[in-house]
């Protein structure tokens, strides 16, 4: 593992045995999550989740049984289903992180099956041979018909109508269709056995995407997922049936008592605690890759550099005419900038264009609220504006027809600046080649959905011409003339940690790239 996942795995590890993975997730969320499909204890937060749910709920209905009237216990669960339901379908647009990971939002599903329980005792009639087969019928259609994307709105009011048709399947006790298909043999053994499944798959997926830099193949996913379901099966007679336990005698179930689980669990927090405060032991594991005794700048979540141009967000300019008296025959430029963590990376390699030239002084402005008074000013104090222009699979970049309105005004000094694709997805099996010189060749086909070389780093390939006064497209910088993508410099040094961000090595090489072109010199005054 790279020591940035091995770090998060060991914060999970930790938080899986209190329960309370699904918070951290949340708090360590947002843009600088690592990716989920690398976590292999990403699932533990609905283990979480369950486990806050199932204690907070026995000790409301314990308390609410020797203090409240059943009738009122019930009045409040359903005020408290129906606000949870409202909730989702806020959050499923506005916060969708919490949305997703905290029981807020998730309480409604889990009190729908608690009616679905009452229900059950009740025996409705209405829930016919028809219904039943209509309940299938729904589920299937909405899994086959809704796009995988709607994942990323759940939970919303929407999900009411397949949870309702799931609880209704479960329930009816009739001889329908369905009944009779779900009744099969083999579909109960994968049913009874399908939340180890969902368990031991994620690990298993995850582990084997650390080992590759770019998505997993078919074929190996496929085998993966079948790993899935024979390692799964063999959990359920493990530890559910507790039949195979019995054919080692002493090592009988009784082995998981809740003491020695309790030891274990001790032992594993303390094995991952040390891990966690030292940031994955980079030093310790990879000192091949140390610069002058640390880790290279820019790795162990990047936060440090990456984010080290939020000093200049919201900033003003300093009045040019006394900056010009302090700094005599240095050309002066104040760059203002808009974007997000890849303008970042930017304004780093400008940084290192700045340091090594004596005869410019770059001033920085990033993100100024557009609400403020003073935006205006700064784009009129602005010598250059680098406006981010995001995804784009065409060399040649058409620039949207609300930007070009909204900085038609200085359309004479703006930069469009081009967000970056992604190197890969994962560097982890860079950093395991210890020898720098095959370190330092390490290169793979692009990814990038088209092929630009270091000449085109700054070029005026954008439409409707005239829009600005050239293009920066950053990605151009780490692409060789067999349109190979190089992802470390001459002496091992990564340019990414995390196949998106740059380090310090991956701004210096974006920083030589932009020096190389002579329109870009021209514009900076070098």
């Amino acid at each position: 593992m790279h020591p940035d996942h091995l770090e998060n795995f060991s914060q999970s590890a930790i938080a899986s045995l209190l329960g309370a993975n699904n918070f951290l997730l949340y708090f360590t969320g947002g843009y600088w999550n690592l990716a989920n499909d690398l976590k292999p204890l990403f699932i533990t937060w609905s283990l979480g989740l369950e486990e806050q749910f199932y204690l907070i709920i026995a000790i409301a209905f314990t308390v609410s049984q020797s203090h409240m009237k059943t009738k009122i216990t019930q009045k409040i669960f359903l005020i408290a289903f129906l606000c949870s339901i409202i909730a989702s379908g806020f959050g499923a647009f506005f916060f969708r992180t919490a949305n997703y990971l905290l029981i807020p939002t998730r309480f409604w599903e889990f009190a729908l099956g608690i009616y679905a329980a009452f229900l059950a005792r009740a025996r409705p009639k209405w829930i016919t041979n028809w219904l039943t087969n209509l309940s299938l019928f729904v589920v299937l259609a909405i899994s086959l018909l809704f796009p995988f994307k709607t994942a990323l709105f759940a939970p919303n009011p929407l999900f009411l109508i397949p949870l309702s048709a799931i609880s209704i399947i479960c329930i009816s006790d009739n001889k329908s269709l369905s009944t009779r298909i779900l009744s099969n043999r083999a579909l109960v053994y994968v049913g009874l056995s399908s939340y180890a499944i969902y368990l031991y798959h994620q690990p298993l997926l995850a582990f084997a995407r650390l080992q590759s830099i770019n998505d997993l193949g078919t074929s190996t996913l496929f085998v993966l997922v079948l790993g899935s379901f024979l390692i799964g099966f063999s959990m359920y007679e493990l530890i559910e049936k507790r039949k195979i336990f019995k054919l080692f005698g002493w090592m009988t179930i009784d082995f998981l008592r809740s003491k020695n689980l309790l030891i274990a669990s001790a032992l594993i927090g303390l094995i991952n605690v040390p891990i966690v405060l030292n940031n994955g032991f980079f030093s310790l594991r990879f000192p091949y890759m140390l610069v002058d005794g640390q880790p290279p700048l820019g790795f162990l979540g990047g936060k440090g550099y990456t984010d080290r141009p939020y000093v200049y967000e919201s900033k003003k300019f300093p009045d040019k005419v006394l900056a010009s008296q302090d700094q005599k025959n240095i050309h002066i430029s104040n760059i203002y900038f808009e974007g997000n963590s890849k303008t970042r990376d930017l304004i780093n390699a400008l940084e290192i264009v700045d340091s090594d030239n004596p005869k410019v002084k770059f001033y920085y402005s990033y993100n100024f609220p557009k609400d403020s008074e003073d935006y205006q000013k700064i784009l009129h104090d602005a010598d250059l504006v680098i406006k981010q222009i995001w995804d784009s699979d065409d060399e040649v970049i058409s620039i949207d027809d609300k930007i070009l309105l909204e900085y038609s005004n200085v359309s004479e000094k703006v930069i469009w600046h081009k967000s970056r694709e992604r190197f890969a997805q994962n560097m982890t099996p860079i950093m395991f080649i210890s020898d720098i010189e095959d370190r330092a060749n390490f290169k793979y086909s692009s990814i990038d959905s088209y092929f630009c070389s270091k000449d085109n780093v700054f070029t005026a390939k954008f439409t409707p011409e005239g829009s600005g006064i050239g293009i920066i497209d950053t990605q151009c910088a780490f692409n060789d003339e067999q349109g190979l993508k190089t992802l470390t410099s001459s002496k091992g040094e990564l340019y990414s940690f995390d196949g998106v961000h740059l380090t310090f090595a991956g701004a210096n090489n974006l920083a030589r790239a932009l020096m190389a072109s002579q329109d870009f010199k021209n514009i900076v005054g070098l």
